[in-house]
């Protein structure tokens, strides 16, 4: 609990596995404006949850068609690539930021923040990786976005999507319609799914 408005001198850190930096004040992350964090090489766990952000910029280096700069030793010119764990609940963010280059993200909060559209997921998280995601508690309005989650099929295990605007519109089970969607999935809304579960979501969905 303190109150960061900016993350300048974390880049001297290098070594660093683990930055929590939640109950700040943070409005924006960008590495492209604040390198520094991009020399995190190793990071594997990232909280930012419980700040103000509303923008989060993770790009790789030397985008834009400027030449790329020459890493230094042990510096990776891809920054996170062991990030696995990222926590951005409890912000401020309208939509998903494109994390796509995290191609070691297994684990992705956005739980509690003002998302209204989900529309286009499979262009903004990496697609091999992704085991877990929240979502609940945002302003999503459109059940059938969720149909997007199907791209995460063979990795998501966990889910959730409760408390947002559409689910009272819905008539059926959500938990059974996105345990349809993603089959690997054993957790829906904090809720495990049964094997009488399984049995009715096969019945009901597959024409079994």
């Amino acid at each position: 609990h303190n109150r960061l408005t900016t993350l300048v001198g974390i880049g001297a850190f290098v070594s660093l596995k683990v930055l929590d930096c939640s109950n700040n004040s943070l409005r924006r992350i960008d590495v492209a404006a604040a390198n520094e964090l991009s020399e995190l090489a190793v990071l594997t766990q990232l909280d930012l949850s419980n700040n103000n952000i509303g923008e989060v910029i993770l790009e790789k280096i030397g985008g834009g068609g400027q030449q790329q700069q020459q890493p230094g030793p042990g510096h990776n010119s891809v920054p996170f690539s062991f990030l696995s764990k990222v926590n951005l609940s409890f912000n401020m963010l309208s939509g998903i930021p494109n994390l796509s280059s995290l191609s070691a993200l297994q684990e992705l909060h956005l739980d509690n923040n003002e998302i209204s559209n989900i529309e286009n997921i499979q262009d903004l998280l990496p697609t091999q990786s992704l085991s877990v995601l929240t979502l609940h508690d945002n302003q999503l309005d459109q059940w059938h976005h969720l149909s997007g989650l199907t791209t995460f099929a063979d990795t998501l295990t966990a889910v959730t999507t409760a408390n947002n605007p559409f689910c009272a519109n819905v008539r059926f089970s959500l938990k059974m319609f996105v345990a349809w969607l993603l089959p690997m999935a054993n957790n829906i809304d904090d809720e495990p799914i049964t094997a009488v579960e399984q049995q009715v979501m096969q019945g009901l969905f597959r024409g079994e």
